[in-house]
């Protein structure tokens, strides 16, 4: 079972590359919370459909040594002007991702 409520990206992301979870594990924990808990608090208007198959291509990409710190992790976006949340699963833009983590730790 993944401690989601002590995960962090860096731990996400370290237990992605050491193969102690996939990303498709985390994207199905983190969908079982939402499931269970969203019933009560309605924070999440909507979750993408395709949350597992983006986990799938984010799985191959690590397997590929194509990662990035972010490939895999599923994140929380908020659109304030919406007033929603939305799952999103971090693996189709990995290039503007690098650029701007490469840039917070150079």
């Amino acid at each position: 079972m993944i401690d989601l409520k002590n995960l962090t990206i860096e731990k996400a992301h370290d237990a992605l590359m050491k193969g102690d979870f996939s990303s498709v594990d985390l994207a199905k924990a983190y969908m079982e919370e939402i499931k269970k808990k969203n019933k009560d608090i309605n924070a999440y208007l909507e979750v993408y459909d395709d949350v597992q198959e983006q986990a799938k291509v984010a799985d191959a990409m690590i397997k590929k040594g194509e990662a990035t710190m972010l490939t895999g992790i599923p994140l929380i976006g908020a659109i304030a002007a919406m007033g929603t949340l939305i799952l999103i699963l971090i693996n189709i833009i990995p290039l503007l991702i690098g650029a701007l983590i490469g840039g917070l730790l150079a």
